[in-house]
């Protein structure tokens, strides 16, 4: 069995939850919102596949009902039974704070374990790792900075030696700035993409592709990434509420229901084309947004108001850009 054994620690909030709602609902840590995440990371890494083959090859490493799962996935918290939970403002932007629900607070530490019956399966489940701990987590809202995740201490003893690259990007979460955070997310894109991709500090090298991809992926000329240069301080609420008002909320860009450029949950449900991360830093947070542009998108202009959200960022805080090359017309 080939184990990778992970001490996370919550930078943001986890709101975690079971199959109970309301008020009285408690956060859970469980293996399988981990599990559904690593699935969805690993199609990004397969562009231009059909349902049918996309499927395939997710059933390979994670099992279907017709095949077993290749890996297994365990959680437990680091020093008791449970880990502590405090109502946490769920809209730091707005709302002054009334809008609270219950989670694993910052600082939470855990155990996430991960064991795969076969050397095939380690590469799929490094790279689906690696995108998961650098540019999202689990839970309520993940998509919007909370639940960002920082590895403390890795043990991979089964592991080959054949996976160190991989296995020291993993492990890698210590930065004193953002240069030291720009080159880890350079060479994590090199491993998990075999260097297919460019990077620039400007917007130019924002993908202007109107045409949307049919499912979240690296495909060409549909995804973008964003790491900011300016620290936004040492408190996650501030960090947020500074990129919500500034930004992803200001009149130029703010979201309109003809658009829901940005994902919406009213009249039917879209999942938000992009990822907000945030990333502690000796210095302070800095946000890691990676936008994706599939299918549906509401309106043709809907991928123009994600360049207009990262054009935003970019001129209030600086930093650099890791977007896909342009998009090959012989592309399926």
């Amino acid at each position: 069995m080939n184990e990778i054994q992970l001490l996370l620690e919550a930078v943001t909030p986890i709101f975690l939850f079971g199959a109970a709602t309301g008020n009285n609902a408690q956060p859970e840590l469980r293996g399988a919102p981990f599990r559904g995440q690593l699935r969805y990371w690993y199609r990004t890494l397969y562009p231009n596949c059909s349902s049918e083959n996309l499927l395939r090859l997710e059933a390979q490493v994670f099992g279907s009902t017709e095949i077993g799962s290749r890996v297994s996935v365990i959680t437990k918290p680091k020093n008791s039974r449970s880990m502590p939970v405090n109502a946490k403002v769920v809209l730091p932007h707005r709302n002054h704070g009334r809008f609270t629900l219950k989670a694993f607070s910052e600082g939470s530490q855990f155990y996430l374990t991960t064991r795969v019956k076969d050397r095939a399966s380690i590469d799929p489940l490094l790279k689906s790792l690696l995108l998961l701990l650098n540019f999202s987590g689990v839970g309520k809202r993940v998509r919007r900075g909370f639940s960002s995740l920082k590895v403390l201490e890795m043990s991979a003893d089964t592991i080959p030696d054949e996976y160190q690259q991989g296995l020291d990007l993993l492990g890698a979460s210590e930065f004193k700035n953002v240069a030291e955070i720009r080159q880890h997310y350079s060479s994590l894109l090199s491993h998990v993409l075999n260097d297919r991709f460019n990077s620039s500090t400007t917007i130019a090298g924002f993908p202007q592709d109107d045409v949307s991809h049919s499912y979240p992926a690296f495909a060409d000329g549909s995804w973008c990434a964003l790491v900011t240069e300016q620290s936004l301080g040492n408190d996650y609420k501030e960090a947020m509420e500074n990129f919500w008002h500034r930004h992803l909320r200001s009149d130029v860009i703010i979201d309109h229901p003809r658009d829901r450029a940005f994902g919406y949950a009213n009249g039917g449900r879209r999942a938000s084309p992009f990822h907000l991360h945030m990333v502690r830093a000796k210095d302070g947070f800095h946000l890691v947004l990676i936008a994706f542009n599939a299918s549906p998108m509401p309106t043709t202009d809907s991928w123009k108001k994600h360049y207009k959200l990262y054009q935003s960022c970019l001129n209030a805080y600086g930093g650099a850009i890791f977007f896909s090359p342009e998009r090959d017309n012989n592309d399926a």
